[in-house]
């Protein structure tokens, strides 16, 4: 089987704007924004696509699905975490198919 690909063009997501108030403690969620993967340029005749996510500078260990700040972030104790339509978190590295 030859392996094909798909272009994914820059994407990005606008999050809800956050007080420090809106949370009650560790371990607590505020806020969600859905967000879709935009695929192009497939070749034609592929029925199945799986893609992986990769976060920069790694995820944040023991906070499965969570983001690590980016380097030039002034945010302290706050973490974005990607969950499927469920909310459970995200594995990142892994191949997922898409629909999933």
């Amino acid at each position: 089987m030859q392996t094909q690909t798909c272009s994914i063009p820059k994407q990005s997501a606008n999050l809800p704007a956050v007080s420090p108030g809106k949370f009650s403690g560790l371990g607590t969620t505020w806020g969600a924004q859905s967000f879709n993967i935009v695929l192009q340029n497939c070749p034609t005749g592929v029925n199945r696509v799986g893609y992986s996510l990769v976060p920069v500078g790694g995820g944040v260990t023991g906070y499965a699905g969570a983001l690590s700040l980016g380097s030039g972030s002034t945010a302290t104790g706050v973490r974005i975490r990607l969950t499927d339509t469920n909310g459970t978190p995200v594995t990142f590295n892994t191949s997922i198919k898409l629909g999933a």
